[in-house]
């Protein structure tokens, strides 16, 4: 059974979603494409899992003849899960992070993609393991990815992509986490 702040982040993320998709619908399909992602991963002796809402607006930021320049956010939660117990006696943590990206593309190798993203996220509880501790609940997070799109409107997306989880020297210790994850998404049209 989940305990009160996982469930709590669960709740919040779950009613920000809800509000980024009643926003996004109002302002109307052509403007702005909504999806849903799920990410499996592992780094530093932890198994992550996450799930996401991603909304993008419709329009690329900048483009030129071949190149394009796009943004997107997203809303996640994730679970980490760790094999020896914190000091809670957990061995598992909820983490929320709200995401801004920014995607590269090139026309000329077909529909691959780069992203690069600077989330917050706050802890349900500090990580700890047998070789690193956080000392907040609050942590940046560094996303590098390349992907491809798929479908007739791109609306699937594959991608690797590498997570880092840091304080950015708020407090120490600050050992920071990396994790190697595969994310699968899909854009309603």
């Amino acid at each position: 059974m989940l305990d009160r702040a996982p469930r709590a982040a669960a709740l919040a993320c779950a009613a920000a979603a809800l509000a980024v998709a009643s926003a996004a619908s109002a302002a109307g399909p052509a403007r702005w494409r909504i999806g849903v992602a799920a990410e499996a991963g592992h780094g530093n002796g932890t198994d992550t899992v996450r799930l996401a809402l991603v909304a993008a607006p419709a329009a690329p930021l900048w483009s030129r003849a071949t190149t394009g320049l796009a943004t997107f956010g997203e809303i996640s939660v994730a679970h980490w899960r760790f094999p020896q117990p914190n000091a809670a006696d957990r061995r598992r943590i909820t983490v929320v992070g709200l995401t801004p990206y920014l995607r590269l593309r090139d026309a000329r190798i077909a529909r691959w993609f780069f992203d690069f993203g600077i989330g917050l996220n706050t802890l349900s509880d500090l990580y700890e393991t047998r070789d690193r501790r956080f000392s907040t609940h609050f942590q940046f997070s560094d996303h590098l990815a390349v992907g491809r799109s798929f479908g007739d409107h791109d609306e699937f997306e594959l991608s690797y992509r590498f997570v880092h989880y840091s304080n950015a020297g708020i407090r120490h210790p600050n050992p920071g986490v990396n994790f190697h994850v595969l994310r699968l998404e899909y854009r309603f049209l």
